[in-house]
């Protein structure tokens, strides 16, 4: 399939689709530790922390998300930890939260958790 973007070599992504990556991996906290990029997102950081189980990843569809967040919110008191932060982010994905787009990507820079 070709959408007409050109693309740079050995890269998959189109470079918004790279940089919202590069976004959520930030949001995270994996970082470049060196180079002319320090201290932005590291996508191959955020690659290797999935493959070796150290982030987590769930897809639901907006039905789902419409049931799960409200019941998150809900008893996010009771279950602790990071139970809001969840809810957040998955009400972050419903199309009505202004500024986010169902991609992940934001009208401005991610921050990141601390700050």
């Amino acid at each position: 399939m070709d959408s007409g973007m050109t693309r740079r070599r050995n890269q998959n992504l189109a470079p918004d689709e790279a940089a919202i990556l590069r976004g959520i991996a930030a949001y995270h906290g994996y970082t470049q530790k060196s180079g002319q990029q320090t201290g932005d997102g590291s996508a191959f950081a955020l690659t290797l922390a999935i493959v070796h189980g150290d982030v987590q990843t769930t897809s639901f569809d907006e039905d789902e998300l419409r049931r799960v967040v409200p019941w998150l919110e809900a008893h996010g008191d009771e279950l602790g930890g990071v139970i809001g932060e969840l809810a957040a982010q998955l009400g972050a994905q419903l199309p009505e939260q202004s500024g986010v787009a169902r991609a992940g990507a934001t009208d401005g820079p991610i921050e990141t958790m601390d700050g």
